[in-house]
């Protein structure tokens, strides 16, 4: 037991490290989102908020909480390697370097997810124009269904256009994780 105190302290000791340098890495990437205003880009992709007052802050307190985890688990791993106790650290170890090395993944998947979104918003909004500039609604005045009349073809159109689109940035997202 007195041989294990020692590296049970600096273990103690690396924790508590951890924890003061990712809450203040966490201060800063939460300042730094309320600064840069995440909160309107935020509103912008997944639409307004009828009283974007009551959820001020919280998507900058997320991407704080992700930072915090994310530089923390090193200390973890460095804490649990110190232990030396290998048949309670290796698996621990293991999983979280997993972790950290499927971090750089997950960043390419979200902005691939994004560079799709944008796209086919921009795809559905150009291609919607376009084809009731060209008149593909009039076609919908020769059928004989009620319901057909007033009916919004280029909008349709353009709608499945951009669902194709986002489905194939999240086919190449998910490619992009490497699940096995």
């Amino acid at each position: 037991i007195l041989v294990f105190l020692p590296k049970l302290f600096a273990a103690i000791l690396i924790i508590a490290i951890g924890v003061i340098v990712a809450r203040f890495v966490k201060n800063l990437v939460y300042n730094l989102a309320l600064t840069m205003n995440v909160e309107r880009w935020g509103r912008k992709v997944w639409g307004e908020d009828s009283n974007p007052e009551a959820h001020k802050g919280n998507l900058a307190q997320v991407l704080g909480n992700i930072v915090l985890v994310l530089v923390l688990i090193p200390f973890i791993v460095v804490a649990l390697e110190t232990l030396q106790i290998k048949s309670v650290t290796a698996p621990v170890v293991e999983v979280l370097n997993q972790i950290l090395a499927a971090v750089p993944r997950i960043f390419v998947a979200l902005i691939l997810l994004g560079i799709g979104y944008v796209l086919a918003k921009l795809v559905v909004n150009l291609l919607g124009r376009l084809l009731e500039n060209v008149g593909i609604n009039r076609l919908t005045d020769h059928l004989n269904h009620p319901k057909a009349k007033g009916f919004n073809l280029a909008k349709v159109i353009s709608q499945v256009v951009g669902v194709i689109i986002i489905l194939f940035f999240l086919v190449e997202a998910l490619n992009a994780l490497k699940f096995q």
